[in-house]
């Protein structure tokens, strides 16, 4: 079957920008038919036309920069696209009884307000198209080149050289929970390690994604952030703080669970279990020794 699109020739031809980082005000959830339409009829295309690549981890590694790949998570369907020589997200979600539209648009307005106040930590969501039937929503966000961290370290745990990197990179991800706790008040609540992106190259960092199951333990509007980083913003709030420390435990101790189920066939399952009970122990002692008081850097 044959299929003519237009590219589309600048980023309104695909989806709008819907100031959304002020205050507590959400992303503008549109059905407008002919937005709508236009991103359907693209994504359609995609899948009818070219085949898919399928990652066990729920992301593409785009480095051919091919814009017509999809795949499919556990919750959504992965794709990108190109609009004026960048790539973007489209992230596809069906809407039932298992993937509700409450989460979604949790996760739209607890991950952009993250990104307005700590953005080297996350990415923004620009828009979200819901269908008229209230069927499925698309998201529209940047694409993180990179890796799950996850995959990273399935892939490098027998690695010796890679060891040390590997224990700084759990702990960054143990850190950016304790950072978002501690200083945006935000529990991520799905901290398995699919859920952090591994970015390398010169200056190597780690971005949050599905703030799907986030709460926010204190609700902060935008206008008044400067003030909850004081002492007297904290000392007012140190009760509804302890009351989410329970939470915020739990995000750890997924994450260390998550460590657990890492697989690599090159080496012996003793070994890959020792590694991983010694990267638990050295990421957790690089976790108490680190002062939320700023983002964590990610020094490799």
């Amino acid at each position: 079957m044959s299929h003519h699109i237009e590219e589309p020739h600048n980023f309104d031809d695909i989806f709008q920008i819907i100031p959304c980082l002020k205050d507590n005000v959400l992303c503008k959830l549109t059905s407008k038919n002919k937005i709508y339409q236009s991103r359907k009829t693209y994504i359609y295309y995609l899948t009818e036309e070219l085949n898919t690549l399928v990652c066990k981890d729920g992301w593409i590694i785009n480095d051919n920069h091919d814009d017509r790949l999809g795949e499919v998570s556990a919750s959504a369907t992965i794709y990108t696209s190109r609009c004026n020589e960048k790539l973007y997200v489209a992230k596809f979600i069906v809407t039932d009884e298992r993937s509700p539209i409450a989460p979604i648009i949790n996760e739209i307005l607890i991950q952009n307000k993250v990104y307005s106040r700590f953005p080297n930590i996350t990415i923004p969501i620009y828009q979200a198209f819901l269908a008229e039937d209230y069927s499925f929503v698309i998201l529209m966000m940047d694409l993180i080149r990179g890796s799950t961290v996850y995959r990273y370290i399935e892939e490098n745990i027998d690695n010796d050289e890679l060891s040390l990197d590997i224990v700084r990179i759990v702990a960054h991800c143990k850190k950016l929970v304790k950072f978002l706790f501690y200083t945006g008040y935000i529990i991520h609540g799905d901290t398995h390690l699919h859920n952090f992106m591994f970015i390398p190259g010169k200056t190597p960092t780690i971005k949050m994604i599905d703030f799907g199951r986030s709460k926010e333990i204190i609700q902060v509007k935008q206008s008044d952030f400067r003030l909850s980083k004081t002492a007297a913003f904290k000392k007012q709030y140190e009760g509804t703080i302890e009351t989410g420390l329970g939470l915020y435990q739990s995000d750890l101790t997924a994450i260390n669970s998550h460590l657990k189920s890492v697989q690599n066939d090159k080496i012996s399952a003793d070994k890959l279990k020792s590694r991983i009970e010694l990267i638990i122990k050295l990421s957790n002692s690089m976790l108490d020794s680190y002062k939320p008081n700023e983002p964590p850097v990610l020094d490799l």
